[in-house]
């Protein structure tokens, strides 16, 4: 390290951005570093490591949040390596940090990603050496109200680290070297236009259809709204709920205009851009033309940032220009509000900027340091893709409001559901042997045009960009899992969302239509109320979004919309149409019903809160936060898993004795009990939390679930016990059929294949695997086999679901990578080892086990009963493969079950046979007793 210097290899400038806001400021703080003698290069957070952090002394970070409170996605990776739960508590010891946070304090995961990794790095050892920075996007000024003062305090604090070298004058703020090849060069690649530069993920889609579903006036007067279809390549695939990501491209006649007239330069002259620093490119190595570069690459639409008006300052000649650029540019709060005032409140952008400041004329390089990038833009997806496979021979429907034509053949059945015919239909593409065909989808595209406060009108880029492309134009996407999961089809679904925020909730809504054509549910669903979908438009008939589309699913689907400009006399907007249907909301929350509330995301989701909060107390008789004597009685071990966690008391009881309507000191008692028989608390006074309890308590999953994941990953048998755990959590794939000879035979394909194994759990993990395989072939070939064997496909489906939702909570915990398969090789080296399956069962299930006791009566002949740990003679369900199974002492001593029931006897449902050995493993203190044998008394560690 140079003497009295800065070595660069122990300070690190990382950053973790999701639009691009948090990079900016990264390099914005590094451009400030090097003018102070700190020569320091922002890097995204996953260009690193946790090996190569535990190296850097002295670390800044500047991190965004996105989604409900998620880390942005060029973080996630060290993200997931730093929660792993085998980092020792010293790791950053040498570290001295600071983080700067980018939020909007409107929501309630206000800056969540800044202050969860401010508080992991405190976590693993390291001292902060500068307080953590929130930056407020709802500030007058935004975020660089925090921002600038944040910053000046850092420089002071970092001296006292770090002796600054002595500052240089050079081109050190410039990002990028530019070779400029001019307009003779010829690009080996061949024409610039076709040259795609996807992401690793990435793929061309086809625009197949578009129509306005707005009416003329609305969308001349308000706005407009697009459904927008597009069909992917063949090797896409998505589920409803998903993202897709559209790269857009600026308005040719912009770029021309910018390039030509601003520029004067020509759109054909190419140049070869390259990093300066480390950090990875955001072009491609290849040569680009100027064309391609600000269609593709950079922004000139959008707001630029105070760096900008620095750059036009440094190369303008105008004094009367280069004054008030370098006004913008300053910290100051006059020029912070002369800002604000005249360029984000307007929503000027970078274009007009150097249209008013014509005389700026920067260098390449300098200009391309100083724009923003362009960004690609997220929309959920409005289809389910089994809803909208191709139709061959279909044409169109003309005109505006149309509807679509499988929406048009569903609503024109008097019953409102149609048929498994229909739905094997809507999967295939309607034609047999199209299983090839691609998969298509559509986006709601809210259009994005406003006018300003000096009757300037501002166009969204990516919306119009949608909007303008012809059909048979190709658009660059790609596609990204979402957050929202269907679930079962048991479990009632309670939707609000207003306006394009319907999109993901239509995708699921036709995804739950053919979960229920797929099995018996659709005619179950006449004996429950039906699932509730609220609706927020402006106009019926101005506004009212795929308004013919939901009638089809009446038969299971009460729709209620609220049109707010409809009405003379008042407003009416979703939460009031929620308090108007209060006992309909109420009987379904009772029922256990999912709510989604999808939209903007500030203010209607926390008037919605309010509104159901306000049903609550009116139709259930008290405020929603009290607990009433039932939900006591249902205490759950995840809440004593989290007293214990945060250390409330000696007991978990004297805390929760303080509640408005306590529990019942047996309802504590019963899952302090559970917890210490699965090993999570310490049998003691002091019930402390055992490392497993420690582990589990940072899961949202039963606690029994949580512990078998656990154990999967560290017996590195992961995959299978995903997919039992998956299982356990909602019903049985295998079901019974109407026709008793063809479930006969189900039964004896099943006890064929899988009887061997003695075990329904193990049975699962096979047909799984099996349904797995053959949907990889097609959706026929999937389809037999859960014909063959009496599985139900929805089911497989959301177990699939599941598995993914289980692997997420375990990779937050460092027991699994999220992005490999199953999380990863290592947690899943002894996968086909069934024995050790069967173990990792026993750690999961026990307590749940019954005693197989072979006996003989007085004529000789010899019997086998079970005996649970109650004493309880008891039995396996018929629906168990281990029902009419003989002989189970001979090899095996115990039953696990998952669950019991007693009706005409005791049958125990989801059984496992296992030998002593697993449990002398992986059980706990077991006690058996029966009048037909001596008492077992086993102690098992």
């Amino acid at each position: 390290m140079p003497a009295n210097g800065v070595d660069k290899t122990t300070v690190g400038l990382f950053y973790a951005s999701q639009t691009g806001t948090a990079e900016e400021v990264a390099w914005e703080l590094a451009r400030e570093a090097r003018r102070r003698g700190w020569p320091l290069e922002p890097r995204a957070l996953d260009e690193t490591s946790i090996q190569e952090l535990s190296r850097t002394k002295i670390a800044i970070f500047v991190v965004s949040t996105t989604g409900q409170g998620d880390p942005p996605l060029n973080m996630r990776r060290l993200w997931q390596e730093m929660l792993s739960a085998s980092l020792p508590p010293t790791l950053l010891a040498e570290m001295s940090y600071t983080v700067f946070g980018l939020g909007d304090r409107r929501y309630r995961e206000f800056n969540y990603a800044a202050r969860k990794l401010h508080a992991r790095l405190g976590n693993l050892g390291a001292k902060s050496f500068h307080r953590l920075g929130l930056g407020d996007d709802q500030h007058d000024f935004g975020m660089e109200q925090e921002l600038d003062p944040w910053a000046e305090g850092l420089w002071a604090a970092l001296a006292e680290l770090r002796s600054p070298l002595v500052p240089t004058e050079d081109d050190g703020d410039t990002r990028y070297e530019v070779e400029e090849l001019g307009s003779d060069f010829k690009n080996g690649d061949g024409d610039d236009s076709n040259l795609q530069d996807l992401p690793a993920d990435g793929f061309s889609a086809e625009v197949v259809a578009k129509r306005s579903l707005c009416s003329h006036s609305h969308a001349a007067e308000v706005q407009d709204v697009w459904n927008i279809r597009l069909r992917l390549p063949p090797s896409a695939t998505y589920a409803a709920g998903d993202v897709l990501v559209v790269w857009p491209r600026t308005q040719p006649s912009l770029v021309e205009r910018f390039v030509v007239e601003t520029l004067e330069r020509s759109l054909e002259e190419f140049v070869r851009i390259r990093p300066r620093s480390v950090a990875a490119s955001p072009f491609p190595v290849r040569p680009l033309s100027l064309r391609e570069l600000f269609s593709r690459y950079l922004d000139v639409t959008s707001v630029p940032s105070r760096y900008f008006f620095h750059v036009l300052s440094l190369h303008t000649q105008d004094e009367l220009h280069k004054k008030k650029l370098s006004e913008f540019a300053s910290r100051s709060l006059e020029a912070k509000d002369a800002l604000y005032e005249y360029c984000k409140r307007e929503r000027r952008s970078a274009a007009e900027v150097m249209w008013d400041f014509w005389t700026a004329r920067p260098p390449l390089p300098a200009l391309i340091s100083a724009l923003p990038l362009l960004r690609p833009r997220r929309y959920s997806i409005a289809s389910s893709p089994r809803w909208i496979r191709p139709l061959p021979h279909t044409p169109w429907p003309a005109g505006r409001l149309g509807p679509w034509p499988w929406t048009a053949y569903l609503c024109s059945r008097e019953d409102g559901l149609g048929s498994t015919a229909i739905g094997r239909a809507l999967e295939t593409g309607g034609e047999a042997g199209n299983e090839a065909a691609p998969l298509e989808l559509d986006l709601c595209v809210g259009i994005v045009n406003s006018v300003t406060r000096s009757n300037r009108e501002v166009k969204g880029l990516c919306s119009n960009f949608l909007k303008d492309a012809v059909v048979g134009a190709r658009i660059q996407c790609s596609l990204e899992e979402g957050s929202l999961k269907l679930p079962p089809p048991d479990v009632p679904l309670l939707m609000v969302c207003p306006g394009t925020g319907l999109s993901p909730c239509r995708a699921l809504l036709q995804q739950r239509h053919l979960q229920l054509l797929d099995s018996a549910a659709s005619y179950q669903a006449h004996d429950r109320q039906k699932d509730l979908l609220f609706l927020g438009f402006r106009h019926q008939d101005g506004d009212f979004l795929y308004g013919e589309e939901w009638s089809t699913f009446s038969n299971w689907l009460s729709v209620h919309v609220a049109f707010s400009r409809d009405h003379d006399d008042r407003k009416v907007y979703v939460q009031d149409i929620i308090e108007e249907a209060g006992e309909q909301v109420v009987r379904l929350l009772d029922a256990g019903a999912m709510i989604f509330v999808c939209g903007r995301s500030h203010p209607m989701p926390s008037q919605v809160f309010d509104a159901f909060v306000e049903v609550l107390q009116k139709h259930a008789g008290q405020p929603p936060i009290l607990w009433n004597a039932g939900m006591w009685e249902q205490i759950k071990e995840e809440l004593v898993l989290q007293l214990r966690l945060l250390d409330l008391g000696d007991h978990p009881g004297d805390f929760l004795r303080l509640a408005p309507e306590p529990p019942a000191l047996e309802a504590v008692e019963r899952a302090i009990r559970s917890l210490v028989a699965i090993g999570a608390l310490e049998n003691s006074s002091k019930l402390g939390l055992t490392p497993l309890g420690f582990h589990l308590a940072h899961m949202p999953v039963d606690a029994r679930i949580g512990k078998m994941l656990v154990y999967g990953s560290l017996c590195q048998c992961l995959a299978p016990i995903l997919t039992i755990a998956a299982c356990l959590s909602q019903k049985s794939p295998f079901v019974r059929s109407f026709n008793r000879t063809k479930e006969e035979l189900q039964v004896t394909e099943r006890q064929g294949a899988w009887g061997y194994l003695s075990s329904d759990q193990l049975a699962v993990v096979k047909a799984f695997e099996k349904y797995q395989e053959q949907k990889l072939v097609s959706r026929d070939a999937a389809w037999e086999v859960c014909d063959r064997f009496g599985l139900s496909a929805s089911t497989l489906d959301d177990m699939a679901q599941l598995r993914r939702q289980f692997l997420r909570h375990l990779t937050e915990t460092g027991f699994a990578m999220e992005e490999a398969e199953d999380g990863g090789e290592q947690v899943n080296i002894h996968k086909k080892n069934m024995s050790l399956v069967r173990c990792v069962l026993c750690a999961g299930l026990f307590p749940s086990v019954a005693q197989v006791q072979k006996h003989s009566n007085s004529r000789g002949t010899s019997y086998q009963i079970f005996v649970s740990r109650q004493n309880e003679r008891c039995t396996p369900h018929p629906s168990s493969l281990n029902f009419k199974a003989q002989d189970f002492a001979a090899n095996h001593g115990w039953l696990l079950f998952h669950d019991k029931v007693k009706t005409t006897q005791v049958y125990l449902h989801d059984t496992t046979l296992v030998g002593a050995i697993p449990l002398l493993l992986f059980g706990g203190e077991l006690k058996i007793s029966s009048k037909d044998c001596a008492r077992v008394h086993l102690l098992l560690v």
